[in-house]
This record gives C-alpha cells, structure tokens and sequence, in this order.
C-alpha cells in the first residue's frame, strides 16, 4: 500500500511530456512516460535500503533525461527522505531550478548513501585505527565519541574534498554534530571490509 501511496503522489506531480504525434509513436511516448515514473518510484522507495545503490546506478542517466520539473519533484522528495532516514533538514531549501542545481542534489544522495568511502578513510586514519573488521564498533564508538566529534568537526571543516559539491559541504558544516555521528557510524557499518583494506594500504 505505501509504494501504491507513493506511486499516486508521484504520478500526480509528474509533467508528461507533449509528444505531438499520435498512434502507434504516441503509445510508444506514453509507455517511456510511465518507465520513467516507475523509475523515480523505485529511486524514492529504496533510499537508504541495501539495494539502492544498484537501482540507481541503473537509473539516474535515464532519469537525467527527464525535464526539470520532473527531476525537482523527484529531489525534493529525495530530500524529504534525507531529513526521515538521516534527520537532517537544509537551514535553507536547495534552488532547484536548473540541472546543475539537480546534480548536486544528485550528490548529496551519492554521498550519503554509498560514495564515502575516502571521507570515511580520512576520518578513521586521523583516529588511528586500522582494522574496522576486528573491532566492536558499538563499543568503540561508545567510548570514542567526543574523539569521533572533535576530528570529524575539524575534518569537516577543513576538507577540501568536497570543495566542488556545495550541497554536500552545507550538509558537513551545518549537519548537527550528533547527528552527523550517527551518519558516519552508518556509513562506516556497510563499507568497514573496504575502509579496512585502505586503511592497511596506507600502513604498508
């Protein structure tokens, strides 16, 4: 019932295309319009699951086809979604009004959700742990949190690493510090066997 929910709400902010021909052209146009709803669904529905790097992988180009419109009603329900899963709300609502302004939404989501991995690095190197896959994360981070908060306030900061993406550098300097804790604890849970090996990379 809720992907039913969503499939109508998305569907009635959803701006169809004028393809200006009829018959069999027509039904063809009509047929991508849906695809191309179903695709946002999908993208909504499986924000923060396991599975949604792959479902967007396989759809962003084509959803990047689609007009503005279509793809700010996507972001700001993606955003949405952002402040459900991560808690997290902009002190001011992103400009949604061109497609550069839409990728960086596009980043965000990225970011959060499985493109990581080198700010998570640089996190744990500065705390001088090596073997994730060894440790009891819950007990670590326990005992670590004002350490965790100190370095990733200075690492968030001062990191250039997402100089380009200014969405994502609002997220890191203006996310809530327990907030964002909790983020990289989530982050750190499904890429701690990556994290690990560059970690022992950079310890050879």
């Amino acid at each position: 019932m809720k992907e039913e929910s969503n499939l109508k709400v998305l569907c009635d902010t959803i701006d169809p295309e004028d393809s200006g021909d009829e018959g069999s052209e027509t039904q063809f146009e009509i047929g991508s319009q849906y695809a191309n709803m179903y695709d946002l669904l999908d993208l909504h529905t499986h924000f923060g699951e396991d599975d949604f790097q792959s479902i967007y992988m396989s759809s962003i180009n084509d959803i990047k086809e689609q007009n503005i419109k279509n793809q700010a009603t996507l972001c700001l329900r993606l955003l949405e979604k952002i402040y459900e899963i991560y808690e997290y709300e902009f002190p001011e609502s992103p400009v949604l009004n061109s497609q550069s302004d839409l990728n960086e939404v596009y980043n965000l989501v990225e970011f959060l959700e499985f493109n990581n991995e080198q700010f998570l690095v640089g996190v744990w190197s500065g705390l001088k742990v090596k073997n994730l896959v060894k440790l009891d994360l819950d007990i670590y981070f326990y005992g670590n949190k004002d350490n965790i908060l100190k370095l990733l306030e200075q690492i968030t900061n001062n990191s250039l690493l997402y100089k380009n993406d200014s969405l994502v550098n609002k997220f890191l300097n203006s996310c809530y510090k327990e907030a964002l804790t909790r983020i990289f604890i989530k982050m750190t849970r499904r890429l701690k066997i990556e994290i690990t090996s560059k970690l022992m990379e950079g310890y050879k």
